[in-house]
């Protein structure tokens, strides 16, 4: 789906990933529309999931008042 992020208050920060990046983020199926990536951004483990290095990432902090939008099939980590 089409996601729209909205900051009322407080601070985000979004690690994003585009559809290309699929195989580097080591997705796992959960359910009909619902993929999840096997990787923790924050730690990766590289050994592991050695791909994930060569995957592209784009960083952005959303602050009261910003809206993200996140079109289909981007991936996307929230802290």
């Amino acid at each position: 789906m089409h996601n729209f992020n909205v900051q009322i208050s407080g601070r985000k920060r979004f690690v994003l990933f585009a559809p290309k990046e699929h195989a580097n983020l080591y997705p796992a199926f959960v359910h009909a529309g619902l993929w999840v990536s096997r990787v923790d951004p924050a730690s990766p483990d590289h050994a592991m999931f050695p791909r994930y290095e060569n995957a592209e990432a784009w960083s952005c902090e959303l602050a009261p008042g910003d809206v993200l939008y996140l079109p289909l099939f981007w991936w996307h980590c929230t802290e």
